[in-house]
């Protein structure tokens, strides 16, 4: 009997043996292991920590760092007031989808665009020349997104504003180039923003006189009634001597920051950035 139970005995701590031994194997040691693999590599970035913070090239005692992160926040206040000055306006209201009610797109570009003309004609007396009554849009340009053709029914009408100031009478063409993204930032360090460019292009003529007038009224500083242009591009023809009436051709661009392009929901593709100065027309004397 004793043997017999003895032999149980030692069967049952032979189990117990070898299940701990599978314990040790399968949960613990892999435990253990992991552990180890662990503190190895916390050791390993922690030495690459001390080694930067001694020697590393990007590293800056903490008063350094201090200073630096100091003057990009002056670099970051300076371009945000930059931007504030040069963006086109504040809020392109009326001149968005979300002011047409819920009214058919194309039908409310239609109506701001007569509305538009009708003051460009009417209340700041400048005369279209035969044949652009639609105001320059036409072709591939009416078929690009409306919401881009209102921010551009803007422009032209703020444009006919500084005409009218300048007291010019005839506007010869209209263009919409493509628009594009222009880099901005304080420096190598600091990228502040990605400002969004809306180009115009406009013919129009006018005596010696008015035009530096015309200049100076597309790039006065933004008032509450006024909207900024930057100057792209500027040429100048003698179309009559006698009367010294001159043809002219300007380029400018409207600044939208990237949060009102977004707003807008113009879509602007990343690789489409400046490239070459903008050229003027060739033969412009015969227009």
């Amino acid at each position: 009997m004793f043997a017999r139970n003895k032999g149980i005995f030692l069967v049952g701590a032979g189990l117990a043996a070898l299940w701990a031994a599978l314990y040790f194997v399968v949960l613990v040691q892999p435990g253990w292991s992991q552990r180890e693999s662990a503190i190895a590599s916390a050791q390993t970035d922690l030495d690459t920590w001390l080694k930067n913070y001694k020697t590393g090239k990007d590293t800056l005692p903490l008063p350094d760092a201090a200073k630096k992160l100091a003057k990009q926040e002056e670099v970051l206040e300076a371009a945000g007031r930059t931007l504030k000055q040069i963006e086109f306006v504040a809020d392109f209201a009326p001149f968005t989808l979300a002011s047409a009610a819920g009214n058919d797109p194309n039908n409310y570009f239609d109506k701001k665009r007569n509305d538009v003309r009708g003051e460009v004609r009417d209340k700041m007396a400048l005369k279209l020349a035969a044949g652009w009554e639609d105001l320059g849009f036409r072709g591939k340009v009416l078929e690009e997104p409306v919401q881009l053709n209102l921010a551009r029914l803007l422009m032209f009408q703020r444009f006919c504003v500084a005409a009218k100031d300048a007291g010019l009478a005839d506007i010869i063409s209209i263009t919409y180039p493509k628009h594009r993204i222009v880099p901005f930032g304080g420096d190598d360090n600091v990228k502040v923003a990605k400002l969004y460019m809306l180009p115009l292009e406009v013919r129009f003529r006018a005596t010696e006189r008015k035009v530096p007038l015309m200049l100076y009224q597309l790039q006065r500083p933004t008032d509450p009634g006024r909207s900024y242009f930057s100057l792209r591009g500027f040429q100048v023809a003698v179309k009559d001597k006698e009367s010294g009436l001159l043809d002219c051709w300007v380029a400018v661009g409207a600044i939208l920051t990237e949060k009102q392009a977004k707003d807008l929901k113009i879509e602007i593709n990343e690789d489409e950035r400046p490239g070459q100065p903008v050229k003027p027309p060739v033969n412009l004397d015969r227009y």
